[in-house]
């Protein structure tokens, strides 16, 4: 990925493992369950949009955003989360970069996830860690307010979780917006 005049080039958008991160975010059902079970948010539902322009104030376009999914809960309120995919990561910089400028022209991002699709210097050893390489990334790009997941561990974790159960339903939830206990 690198930059011309301003604009983000991303070459990975033409990948078809960058296609298939995206695809499965479109899923409302995907975009739901990983907003409650991953970023813990009360969720009632979800709109997704995908490749969402980034304009600049003067409407100079800086780009696309893979997908900014708008999370509303049971009080009415909205949060944005700003997704970005990649099939790999190449140059960390090149793309907090990138993230810092679509947040600063998308209005009212609450959370920012990067899912990259990880590599075999990330595998989980033997006691489901992660590697030291990938917890050391993940640390520098929480330090931005971007937290990182391992695609492959996403799509583990909410596999393995009933979704009859994982999200909650307007009854399960207070006037608040809390899960009743």
């Amino acid at each position: 990925m690198g930059t011309e005049k301003g604009l983000f080039k991303d070459d990975d958008k033409f990948s078809p493992r960058h296609q298939e991160l995206t695809d499965w975010i479109a899923v409302e059902d995907n975009a739901r369950q990983f907003t409650w079970e991953i970023l813990r948010l009360p969720v009632k539902s979800v709109q997704v949009e995908i490749e969402v322009p980034v304009y600049s104030p003067t409407r100079f376009l800086f780009g696309f955003a893979d997908s900014v999914v708008s999370v509303h809960d049971s009080l009415g309120r909205t949060r944005k989360v700003l997704f970005e995919f990649k099939s790999s990561l190449r140059d960390y910089a090149a793309v907090l970069r990138q993230i810092q400028t679509y947040r600063t022209n998308i209005s009212k991002i609450d959370h920012t996830v990067l899912i990259v699709n990880g590599s075999d210097d990330w595998a989980l050893d033997d006691d489901d860690a992660y590697s030291d390489e990938f917890l050391d990334l993940a640390r520098r790009l929480y330090s931005q307010q971007v937290y990182l997941y391992d695609f492959f561990s996403v799509q583990h974790t909410l596999g393995a979780i009933d979704h009859k159960y994982a999200v909650p339903s307007e009854d399960d939830l207070d006037e608040r917006g809390r899960i009743k206990i």
